[in-house]
């Protein structure tokens, strides 16, 4: 059972090397069959992540209205792009893709803002994929500007560093890891992510228990949502880089075969333990990682209730009767 890493659909090169500490792969969703963006290149084609694409159909419809809105983004902003148009049209239940702001964006396209138009039913999963597509343009430049951001303060410091005659730190461009580890993108519209992602879960049909976010905005809300929930794991010991050798391989296989016990298993505090990672001695940054479990929550009706939604997609695929609880981890980096 490969954890489901949500509710975001870009995964950086830190954060898939933080995820790569504790698990030996991981899924992660798409909101179509467009290729992933060149970051995820690597861990997709080593194997760790797992593209998972839940939903395929209107793939062309899909294109064109990415397309078109990106073209109304640039005319609208002055060619800043997809990221100021994502953080400006926050009114809609969705952004830019109720049905009103839908016709309004292709009239002005296509140039007939005046005439009449017939109403556009609804498709909260097709205005969900689409909310996800921009949330991941807007996750990626969020994460290329932290990532230049970065390297210009480190080359600063090694500036500053040689001029008072201090060893000068190794930098190759990349920001190294204690010095610029922000999550502050990933907390932009929290719950409306959580919403559009969960539109495309109650779509999959493969069943996993095991849920791991990078967001604790979100961990805290389906805390908060669900009174029931449990930590039972937490762990800061391993290291944000360096080489996963076969004792922590097989650490993480024991991991994931408990995790996937406890969630088709009925929970007993007494007797459930997760063994600890192996300790590291090194001084630089850890990853942390938290987990809770949800007793007697199926994930479908835990996602369901932790935006404060009811469930209504019981009957559209069958469902795993193994999995009985759900598991939340939570991925940080501890500087």
């Amino acid at each position: 059972m490969a954890p489901l890493y949500f509710p975001f659909t870009f995964v950086s090169q830190q954060m898939a090397e933080a995820l790569s500490r504790y698990f030996r792969h991981i899924s992660v969703y798409q909101a179509s069959a467009k290729p992933v963006p060149d970051e995820m290149q690597p861990p997709v084609q080593s194997g760790f992540l797992n593209i998972r694409i839940p939903v395929t159909s209107d793939q062309p419809r899909f294109d064109v209205v990415v397309k078109n809105f990106r073209d109304w983004a640039d005319l609208h902003y002055d060619s800043q792009g997809i990221t100021t148009a994502f953080l400006r049209d926050g009114t809609d239940p969705i952004p830019f893709f109720t049905g009103s702001a839908t016709s309004q964006i292709l009239a002005e396209i296509k140039g007939n803002l005046h005439n009449e138009q017939k109403p556009i039913e609804p498709d909260p999963l097709f205005s969900a994929r689409v909310f996800l597509e921009f949330a991941q343009e807007f996750d990626r430049q969020s994460h290329e500007i932290n990532r230049d951001l970065g390297a210009y303060e480190a080359n600063v410091q090694n500036l500053f560093n040689h001029i008072k005659g201090e060893r000068e730190r190794l930098t190759d461009g990349h920001s190294p890891w204690p010095d610029r580890i922000s999550t502050e993108p990933s907390e932009y519209m929290i719950l409306r992510r959580l919403e559009a992602w969960n539109h495309l879960f109650q779509e999959d049909t493969v069943s996993s228990g095991v849920f791991v976010t990078s967001s604790r905005s979100i961990f805290e809300l389906m805390m908060d949502k669900i009174p029931t929930a449990e930590e039972i794991y937490h762990s800061d010991t391993l290291p944000v880089s360096g080489t996963v050798n076969k004792t922590i391989q097989r650490w993480q296989d024991s991991l994931i075969a408990k995790l996937t016990s406890l969630a088709q298993n009925k929970f007993d505090a007494s007797i459930d333990k997760l063994g600890e990672a192996q300790s590291s001695q090194t001084t630089e940054s850890k990853v942390s990682f938290t987990v809770c479990l949800m007793p007697d929550l199926p994930p479908h009706m835990c996602f369901a209730k932790s935006i404060s939604k009811e469930f209504s997609h019981s009957d559209k695929h069958h469902r795993s009767p193994s999995i009985r609880n759900t598991l939340i981890g939570l991925i940080e980096f501890k500087i």
